[in-house]
């Protein structure tokens, strides 16, 4: 399962003034996602990544800125703590095998938080990039939930690790 919320906190003030200002906290992008894999013996199994949680603020005035086996695999979520309004972030998934054998990355699923608008993906296997394409490899669905389920098998070898980057922009 894959959860993702949005809490929108806002206390802005219009300042009077010509001289900017920051507000803090305005709102707090949390998600979390989940991968699927199958490992050698061919059961399908998922794993639920951590939580992550940004901060975002806005500045204004004068100037807007606006497991039926036993798998021994991690999938770790990273997310900037803190973003304002308008600025490019990236969550990155890290997914290490530390299984005796390789797995196949079957697929990823990241509900999108509000206030989050998706541009790209990246992924690299052991430092090397695998090329992704959008519509193909990866889609964002109505419901703003990123699925990667690639066409070519993607197979992380036992000690390996694969990175998968969501790029986007913070909206709210």
């Amino acid at each position: 399962m894959h959860f993702a919320s949005f809490s929108h906190i806002l206390f802005m003030r219009i300042a009077a003034s010509a001289e900017r200002k920051t507000e803090q906290n305005i709102a707090t992008l949390i998600n979390q996602g989940t991968l699927s894999f199958t490992p050698a013996s061919g059961t399908q199994q998922s794993l639920v990544s951590n939580t992550t949680t940004t901060q975002v603020s806005v500045t204004y005035g004068l100037e807007v800125s606006h497991a039926a086996t036993r798998v021994l695999l991690s999938v770790v979520k990273n997310a900037p703590a803190t973003a304002e309004v308008g600025d490019s972030i990236s969550y990155q998934f890290t997914i290490v095998n530390t299984f005796g054998t390789a797995v196949t990355l079957d697929s990823l699923t990241d509900a999108l938080p509000e206030g989050f608008s998706f541009t790209t993906a990246t992924l690299t296997v052991d430092e090397v990039e695998i090329p992704l394409t959008a519509g193909t490899d990866y889609t964002v669905n109505e419901q703003g939930v990123f699925v990667f389920d690639p066409t070519a098998q993607i197979m992380l070898p036992a000690g390996g690790t694969a990175v998968l980057t969501l790029n986007g922009v913070v909206t709210a």
